[in-house]
This record gives C-alpha cells, structure tokens and sequence, in this order.
C-alpha cells in the first residue's frame, strides 16, 4: 500500500509540473488585438496568433507582471505598436499563468 501512494504522489506531481510549464521562445509576427493595464499586478496582452508559441493553454494571452524588470518598457511598445498598427513578437518564458496565459519577458516591434 505505501508503494502506490508513493507512485500516486510521483505521477500527481509530474502532471502537475507539465501542466504549467511550456516553451520558451519568439512568437511569429502578428498584430495586437488588445492591451490592458489592471489593478491586478500586470498587464495582459492578446495577439492575433491561432497557435501558442509556449505551450500554455491560452494560444493568444501573454501577460507580465508589474514588479518585473522592463515591465513598464514592455508595455510602451505594446501600446505604440497598438495604436500604429505594426507587427510585434513576444518571447514567452514558458511560463504558463492559472488562466493558461504565457509569461512574456521581451516584446519587439518589427517592420
């Protein structure tokens, strides 16, 4: 009996961990559907992407926190490529939120 709770706890743990850790990388080009700044301790973002670069469950949500180095940075870029209407790629941590959001930690605008 104490070998398969032993097991049990073993494989809880392993799908627990898979479940939120994705792929790090740069997302493809594409546009900015949304930007929103909340009370919540980050901001999100939402690109116009049907595949998730990360793995996360969310294929178009990224978001950073506020305390995170660049953060305020990241957010400016987003914004101006919003309103001007350019292409940005992201580069997920491989962080994936709850919500099945992907951590971001750089946002580029291309040409």
């Amino acid at each position: 009996m104490r070998g398969r709770v032993s097991w049990l706890v073993v494989l809880m743990v392993g799908l627990s961990a898979n479940a939120w850790a994705g792929v790090a990388g740069w997302t493809v080009p594409v546009a900015v559907a949304a930007l929103e700044a909340n009370q919540q301790g980050r901001f999100t973002l939402r690109l116009n992407l049907e595949k998730s670069a990360s793995g996360c469950r969310n294929a178009d949500g990224f978001y950073v926190d506020y305390g995170r180095d660049g953060s305020e940075l990241m957010y400016h870029t987003a914004l101006d490529a919003l309103v001007h209407e350019r292409r940005v790629q992201v580069y997920v941590t491989g962080v994936c939120d709850l919500d099945g959001d992907s951590e971001i930690s750089s946002v580029r605008i291309l040409p």
